[in-house]
């Protein structure tokens, strides 16, 4: 004699039976149809009780250019500029 199915997978909606022995101890089946679907529904509510928060992604400044420019007495400075 085949049971009836008594539960309903959280992950995928199957519908499968769950002896009360598993109930009772709190088993995988009480949840999922599979150890597989099991494992899949506790990361989802892991990820639901602690969300990543979303980091938004800062525009790197492009680094200037350096150009040498020579003065009076012979000296050298340095002129920062925006390259395009």
């Amino acid at each position: 004699m085949e049971n009836k199915p008594n539960m309903t997978c959280r992950v995928c909606g199957k519908e499968y039976f769950c002896c009360s022995d598993s109930k009772q101890i709190g088993s995988w089946r009480t949840m999922a149809c599979s150890p597989e679907h099991y494992k899949e529904y506790m990361r989802r509510i892991e990820e639901s009780r602690n969300p990543q928060p979303k980091v938004e992604m800062k525009e790197i400044e492009k680094p200037k250019k350096v150009v040498k420019k020579s003065v009076a007495n012979d000296e050298v400075a340095d002129e920062r500029i925006d390259e395009e």
